[in-house]
């Protein structure tokens, strides 16, 4: 690769699958958490107070396929996002300083999920989830700084848990941080 090329190529995967797809794929996973609070309360948000319940499993498992695709995206993209950094210090550099500032990704999830309730525990969620997935990139800025970390993340099992945030969050580090 030429330079500027390793550069621009960072820079669009960067905008588009590391923010883009990782967003969309936490957007797709709360929604399909929100339909299950409908299906097992019928209480929460109103535009599905009207539908049939099989066709509310159905929106939802197809929001749970979509959020694990686009987690699957997401994942590519930190894991080239890694690969550039590892053999162009300087695009590295810049994508960091253009896109990966914590006040800039912290406004990038603000201007997806800002019209939500900023109080609700589905949106601290999703945030904290958010954190969790760009600050492992802060890990790879300096290539091999947190490999016993790496490693002991790598070895563990999945847990058993039914959120689907978290099973987002765990392919996308899984698929970063274990793929080789």
């Amino acid at each position: 690769f030429i330079p500027e090329h390793l550069t621009e190529l960072a820079m669009a995967v960067t905008r588009e699958g590391c923010i883009d797809e990782t967003l969309s794929a936490l957007a797709a996973a709360a929604e399909a958490e929100a339909i299950n609070v409908v299906l097992e309360t019928r209480l929460g948000m109103n535009k599905y107070l009207n539908i049939t319940d099989s066709t509310l499993i159905w929106i939802r498992d197809e929001l749970r396929k979509i959020a694990l695709d686009e987690s699957n995206h997401s994942a590519l993209a930190w894991r080239t996002l890694k690969w550039v950094c590892s053999v162009d210090a300087e695009a590295c550099r810049v994508v960091n300083e253009v896109f990966l500032d914590e006040r800039k990704l912290a406004m990038d999830f603000y201007r997806r999920f800002g019209s939500l309730d900023m109080e609700s525990e589905a949106l601290m969620n999703l945030a904290a989830g958010w954190r969790k997935i760009y600050t492992a990139h802060e890990s790879f800025k300096l290539i091999g700084k947190n490999l016993a970390h790496e490693h002991i993340f790598c070895a563990s099992s999945a847990s058993g848990t039914t959120s689907l945030l978290i099973t987002l969050v765990d392919n996308i580090l899984r698929n970063l941080m274990c793929n080789r």
